[in-house]
């Protein structure tokens, strides 16, 4: 269940709303960002990353992706 989970959450959040910004935006290096961000996110719904890693890595992947807009 929790994989079907982290499958649809990475497609929707991937493949419409990243083609959206990219569009606009045209930046190449946040799509690895938020790749790398996604990756994350759903290790942690998995539990194979451990929560405090996870935690550190969100707050530092969130704040440089805030700093573009």
């Amino acid at each position: 269940m929790r994989k079907n989970f982290t499958k649809l959450f990475i497609k929707i959040i991937y493949k419409k709303l990243l083609k959206k910004k990219l569009k606009k935006k045209k930046e190449v290096w946040y799509n690895w960002l938020l790749t790398i961000f996604i990756l994350i996110l759903s290790f942690n719904l998995l539990r194979l990353i451990p929560y405090t890693f996870s935690k550190t890595a969100h707050f530092r992947v969130t704040f440089r992706v805030s700093l573009t807009f």
